[in-house]
């Protein structure tokens, strides 16, 4: 749901732009109809509505104007969370990154894709860019840790695991799951010092596996001791 809802407020705002700035392109009339397609897929979307019939309209609006790094993101998005093919959804992702490559939504999307397929290393090239594109934003980092760790990479992880705690220390959203993976590194490490800090930490903000974990270590410690 926190994807979700993360992606139609990137669709909305990019719908919007498109909107907003058409009227100082060139050919306005073709411009236009082309974006309001995707308003109205967008539409459509949200409300519930035919997906195929959202599809179509951008075909149409991509046929109309092939220009926009958003149209192919939008039906990137559509084609992955409601039709479920992942392959074709990447394929627009990396159409919109070939036509603005600072887009950065569709490295973020790409990337996550890669991860549920378990393509790790391929999916920290993604997320290296997006960092680079977004030096103060958190989740580039948070990402990058997630894909380190299970890469076995656990120094890089942790290193920015801690950088998306520094770069927002407001944010909550996924506090308790940068804790988590923080212990979850160092216990692989062979800290449980550390590791026991930070999982500590997730479970007393409401991460339920780490609660489990912290559970085990810390019989696993009394058993030692025993």
């Amino acid at each position: 749901m926190v994807i979700f809802c993360k992606i139609n407020k990137i669709v909305r705002g990019l719908v919007w732009m498109l909107l907003f700035t058409v009227t100082s392109c060139e050919h306005v009339s073709t411009k236009e109809i082309a974006a309001r397609y995707a308003l109205k897929a967008k539409d459509i979307i949200e409300q519930g509505g035919d997906t195929l019939a959202a599809l179509d309209l951008f075909d149409k609006a991509i046929a109309l104007d092939s220009s926009k790094s958003a149209f192919f993101y939008m039906r990137g998005v559509i084609t992955q969370y409601n039709v479920g093919d992942l392959n074709q959804a990447v394929e627009d992702y990396k159409k919109a990154i070939e036509i603005d490559s600072t887009f950065a939504p569709s490295y973020w999307s790409i990337g996550r894709v890669l991860c549920d397929k378990e393509k790790y290393s391929e999916a920290i090239n993604y997320f290296e860019k997006l960092r680079s594109l977004s030096p103060i934003d958190w989740e580039p980092y948070y990402r990058l840790g997630v894909t380190y760790y299970e890469l076995g990479e656990f120094e890089k992880a942790i290193l920015n695991l801690k950088k998306s705690d520094e770069v927002d220390e407001s944010n909550r959203v996924r506090r308790e799951w940068i804790n988590y993976y923080l212990g979850l590194c160092y216990k692989d490490l062979g800290d449980m010092e550390q590791a026991s800090y930070y999982l500590n930490l997730s479970a007393k903000q409401g991460h339920s596996d780490a609660k489990i974990l912290m559970y085990l270590i810390e019989n696993e410690t009394n058993n030692s001791d025993n």
